[in-house]
């Protein structure tokens, strides 16, 4: 009886123990690690990019690919280059399709350009005289004045900053094209023998390790599988959601140039925290400044809209597509939030789905 109550009590404390260690060396790894290791990692996180994005690529396409291997009884590698080229054609259509349309809006709005500067320039000179003439009729103490005219002289120096680091990074990117183009050959290779050699792969990792882990790596293995294109799947639809309702909401406010904006504030959802605010928030306040209240109003209206749908679905689409519960999914983004800042948005839920995993393989937890 003693015995079999000190298995029980073993069966449960084992995955706890491997629970508590991994998230003590997770904290140990990011607030002490991770610091002193900044340019190495940087290094490393280049050097292993290529091979990164082929290991993401080859889980997002390998449900297509047991299907041409299982159901249509084609060999696995050709099925690896059907699916590519599938996966590759249709991404290149939708390229296409959408670059189509912005390309025509950029060739507008590079002829826009010089008459939008011109406009902004007026309308700044014109809020500045109307400043000065505020405080001329108005006289504020000898500080405050001193503290307005550091205050506009900051924000010109920042607009000045932010041309002259746009303009480096457009330089830097077409500077990078070769290396992109490097990266691009070797993830796509990289891919195709990832996927076509799947099985040789894991019987390596498994026969390296002890007999007891292979079960409980094979488990948190598929999980994450599942999860990270589930992930990547959650995060494209969360991502072309936003566009689509700003390109229509823009378009609703008679925006020139409503779709090209809709995709960048699309591609702002990227961004942690920040978001579509990236685009919506400076663009609402520099209407407000200029006395276009009712437009600065509308984009706020619009940005509120977009981050509450967002705000509401994200939770169940993250959940159903990584395999945990809404609440979890909540939980995992709101603690990761806190403990690590933005990169813990994408640390945290992958922790909740490795943890589950871990009870899962020993039962604490029944599968569904």
């Amino acid at each position: 009886m003693f015995k079999k109550d000190y298995q029980e009590y073993l069966k449960i404390l084992l995955p706890v123990s491997i629970i508590v260690l991994a998230l003590l060396g997770v904290y140990l790894l990011a607030y002490y690690i991770f610091p002193y290791l900044g340019s190495v990692g940087y290094m490393l996180v280049g050097a292993t990019t290529p091979f990164i994005i082929a290991i993401i690529i080859a889980i997002l396409i390998d449900p297509l690919v047991n299907f041409l291997e299982i159901k249509l009884k084609i060999k696995r590698g050709i099925a690896v280059l059907i699916s590519l080229f599938i996966s590759l054609t249709g991404i290149s259509v939708l390229l296409l399709l959408i670059s189509s349309r912005l390309l025509v809006e950029l060739v507008d709005m590079s002829r826009d350009l010089p008459n939008f500067t011109t406009t902004m320039a007026q309308d700044l000179w014109l809020l500045f005289r109307e400043v000065r003439e505020y405080i001329s009729s108005n006289p504020l103490p000898l500080e405050v004045q001193e503290a307005v005219q550091e205050n506009i002289l900051a924000v010109l120096e920042w607009a000045k900053q932010l041309l002259t680091s746009s303009t480096e990074a457009v330089i830097g990117v077409v500077a990078s094209l070769p290396i992109l183009f490097l990266i691009i050959i070797v993830s796509a290779v990289a891919t195709f023998f990832f996927s076509k050699d799947k099985d040789e792969i894991y019987r390596f990792v498994y026969s390296i390790l002890p007999k007891k882990l292979i079960k409980p790596v094979d488990n948190i293995s598929n999980t994450l599988n599942k999860a990270l294109s589930g992930f990547v799947r959650a995060q494209t639809f969360l991502i072309s959601l936003t566009g689509i309702q700003t390109v229509i909401g823009l378009y609703l406010l008679n925006v020139k140039y409503a779709f090209t904006i809709g995709i960048l504030v699309g591609l702002c959802d990227i961004l942690p925290i920040l978001g579509p605010g990236t685009i919506l928030i400076p663009w609402a306040i520099w209407h407000f400044i200029i006395g276009n209240y009712s437009f600065g109003l509308a984009l706020l209206v619009l940005y509120a809209f977009v981050v509450v749908v967002r705000q509401i679905i994200e939770p169940k689409v993250l959940g159903s597509s990584i395999g945990l519960h809404p609440l979890a999914t909540l939980m995992a983004i709101f603690i990761g939030l806190r403990l690590w800042g933005a990169l813990g948005i994408l640390i945290a839920p992958v922790l909740f789905i490795i943890i589950g995993a871990i009870l899962k393989t020993y039962g604490i937890l029944k599968e569904k």
